[in-house]
């Protein structure tokens, strides 16, 4: 059984958004990284803080022979794959656990940072290349939109999810 959360917690809550991000940062960059290896890359570099500029967090990759075609788009998706699996198990799970400090820490680290972390890399492909761009392998407009259009729709029924798991 779930304890009930109480206004102390929200005392917890910078340490717990700390702790969130860092985690959502290194999984990003290890989701690159193990596909990246996969395929052969090697990676000199991963780097997790401090953000500099625009880019929060990065990996170095480096390739001893031609990669494989798909070496590329395959390791930028693997973030966004492994965020909307964290999603989906998250939603899955808040419909089946009692009210309580675990279905909120349930609700902050798989669902608010996943989709956190959606948004904040489509609004960054309307800036410049990144993930997306080297998924997608194209920077046009249409792509911009179609991406926008889709995560808008995952993020949207992900809210809708979780305020019904919450009731």
């Amino acid at each position: 059984m779930s304890r009930p959360v109480r206004p102390w917690h929200l005392l917890l809550l910078p340490a717990v958004l700390a702790a969130n991000y860092a985690f959502a940062v290194a999984r990003h960059e290890w989701s690159h990284t193990l596909v990246a290896r996969a395929f052969g890359a090697d990676v000199p570099e991963i780097h997790l803080w401090p953000p500099r500029g625009v880019n929060l967090s990065w990996i170095t990759l480096g390739f001893r022979r031609p990669p494989h075609p798909w070496a590329v788009p395959t390791q930028a998706a693997a973030p966004y794959v492994v965020a909307l699996a964290i999603i989906a198990a998250s939603l899955w799970g808040l419909g089946r656990l009692p009210a309580g400090i675990v279905r909120a820490n349930l609700v902050v680290t798989g669902v608010i940072f996943p989709c956190a972390e959606v948004v904040t890399n489509v609004l960054a492909y309307w800036k410049a290349p990144n993930d997306l761009y080297w998924m997608l392998g194209t920077h046009a407009l249409a792509a911009r939109v179609a991406v926008t259009a889709v995560a808008g729709v995952v993020l949207a029924g992900a809210g809708w999810r979780t305020t019904r798991a919450l009731r």
